[in-house]
Parts: C-alpha cells; structure tokens; sequence
C-alpha cells in the first residue's frame, strides 16, 4: 500500500501540470504570431524596395528614349524633371497595385475585397473631418512652397500638358496604389497577427519610407497626414476611407500651384 502511495501523483500536482502546459502552448502561439506578423512585414519591404526599382527604371527607359530619339535636346531641366517623375509614379503604382492585387487574394483566402480589407464604413463624420483637416494642411504647406517665385515658375515652365498628366497621376494612381498596398493588404494582413496601434505605426512608416526619395523634408511634412489616414482606416474600418482622405490631400496639395498661377 506504501508502495503504491509512493508512486501515485498527487491530485494537487495535475493542475499545475495542466497550467504549465497550457501556458506553453500559448506562448508557441503567440511566437507563431510573431513570426508571421514578421515576414508579411519583410514582403511588404521587398516589395517597397521592388516599386523603387521599378520606378528608376522606367525613368532610365524614358531618358534613355528621349536621348536617342533627340527628343532630349529640345527639353529643358523641368520637362525632364517632370517626364522622370511621371514614369516613376507609374512604375512605382503599378509595382504596387500588382502587389495589393496577389497577396490581396492571399490574405483574403481567394476573396479580394476582403483580402484588402474593402467594406462600408462603420463612421462616416470622423472621416469627413480627417478630410477636412488634410485638406487645410496640404494647401497651406503646399502655399509655403510654391508661393516662391522660383517654384511657381518651375511649373508654369513644365507646360499644361506634361501638368495635367502628372496632376492625373498624383490624384488617381499614387492613392489608390498606396493605400490598397499598405492600408489594403498590409494592414487587413497584418491585423490577424498585431494590435491596431502597431499595424498603425509599421504601416505608416513603410509609407513615409517610400517617400524618401522626394526628400527628408517633404517625407517629414507628410508625417501628420499619415496619422489622419491610419486614423480614418481605423474607426471607419475600411480601405475607402484611407482613399478617401489620401485623395482630398493630394487635390489640396498638388492643386494650390496652379490656382496661385491661376490668381497672377
């Protein structure tokens, strides 16, 4: 009887047993998490790398065209400027709207809409206001750069055209490649993985970072108008309202140069 008391576990022992074990299992999961929430972040920096990419190289393939058909020589500094800037836009948008498109189905198991986190909105008014605020801000920063003679002068020399394309391109293409790649994809993705505020800061941090090129300056100023977009995408619920505000901005700030050459 000594013998068998010996041993037997004591009942006190089980749970803790079964505490232990069920602890270890949660932090396997949570590990998983980790981990996944970790390599959608690094495809989404191979794929901001590959925009970039494309974006030089649709520039070289245009400059490398003008040189050879003598177009270049009849240009001048601004034209250029802005035909390398237009072809980067599309190969840098188009990078990313493929992008959004493939791991769109992933994440949402052959359903696009909802692998890119597409739906009505939950609230409309913190929308409109996000948009209102934008708006204010990208004509007033976009005022203080281009009320300069020689920024103002930059565009009227570029000529309507190449103008018209680019301001198309600004208001159309970059938000909507942008935001259903990073508050599309990325953040419907990584929300299965993350809290709201992390995916919040990861997303708009890749965002500022693909706009480094344009300068540090211009990529710091855009720092409030990404709160306002996380913003919008969090109590709406949805991409459109990410769009949305990233659109409104865009009208306000790429629009103010020509109504100050408009009002001369």
């Amino acid at each position: 009887m000594s013998a068998i008391s010996d041993e037997t576990v004591p009942p006190a022992a089980m749970p803790e047993r079964g505490f232990d074990a069920g602890a270890a299992a949660v932090d396997v999961a949570a590990g998983r998490v980790r981990k996944t929430g970790l390599r959608l972040l690094v495809r989404a920096i191979l794929w901001c790398l590959g925009a970039v990419f494309f974006a030089g190289i649709t520039g070289f393939a245009a400059g490398f065209s003008l040189s050879v058909t003598g177009i270049k020589l009849g240009l001048t500094p601004g034209h250029l400027n802005t035909i390398y800037y237009i072809c980067g836009l599309v190969g840098a948008g188009g990078t990313l709207l493929y992008a959004a498109r493939r791991n769109g189905r992933i994440a949402g198991d052959g359903d696009l809409r909802r692998g890119l986190g597409d739906g009505p909105m939950r609230r409309v008014w913190p929308v409109i206001l996000l948009a209102v605020g934008v708006a204010i801000y990208g004509s007033l920063v976009s005022y203080a750069v281009f009320r300069q003679p020689a920024m103002l002068r930059g565009v009227a020399e570029t000529g309507w055209l190449l103008n018209i394309l680019l301001v198309a391109l600004a208001i159309l293409l970059a938000p909507l490649a942008e935001e259903l790649f990073f508050r599309g994809w990325l953040w419907t993705a990584l929300r299965q993985h993350w809290a709201a505020p992390l995916v919040a800061l990861v997303t708009s941090l890749l965002w500022l970072g693909l706009h480094l090129p344009d300068g540090v300056g211009r990529t710091l100023a855009l720092i409030p108008v990404a709160v306002c977009i996380v913003l919008a995408r969090h109590f709406a619920g949805t991409v459109s309202a990410a769009l949305a505000v990233h659109i409104v901005y865009n009208i306000f700030s790429v629009g103010m140069p020509f109504l100050l050459l408009a009002a001369r």
